[in-house]
């Protein structure tokens, strides 16, 4: 799973495109999507793995699918020169 960037994106300068083998499946939550895009933007690298595939209801009670994705933020390492 692939968590990339979107800042072009019309509805949400924070978007975040979820890919899943190649395929792009969804958006991460605006609301989750506004942190994590800050910590993109400054080159923190971000894991994204599947937790679970569940079946729900929309607004318009029809049948839908959501993931629950588990996300890791590792820190950005910055190279320092010694002399």
């Amino acid at each position: 799973m692939v968590l990339e960037r979107e800042p072009t994106n019309f509805h949400d300068k924070n978007a975040i495109k979820v890919i899943l083998k190649k395929k792009h499946i969804g958006y991460i939550r605006a609301i989750e999507a506004k942190k994590i895009a800050v910590l993109m933007d400054k080159g923190h690298e971000v894991k994204a793995y599947l937790k679970a595939v569940r079946e729900f209801e929309d607004y318009d009670d029809n049948s839908a699918l959501g993931c629950d994705i588990v996300i890791f933020v590792l820190n950005k390492i910055e190279e320092v020169n010694v002399i």
